[in-house]
């Protein structure tokens, strides 16, 4: 999704980088971890 320079607020581009960060972090399934998420990669190694 693009948008225009100036078209969203800085407090909205700063919660569109936590969700990502979230998702990133907790729910995208990563090739180096077995295709596990982070969080489950987590719970299940330890």
């Amino acid at each position: 999704m693009y948008t225009t320079f100036n078209s969203i607020s800085e407090k909205e581009v700063i919660e569109r980088i936590d969700r990502y960060l979230k998702y990133d972090n907790e729910k995208r399934l990563q090739e180096k971890l077995g295709y596990h998420a982070p969080k489950e990669f987590g719970s299940t190694a330890a």
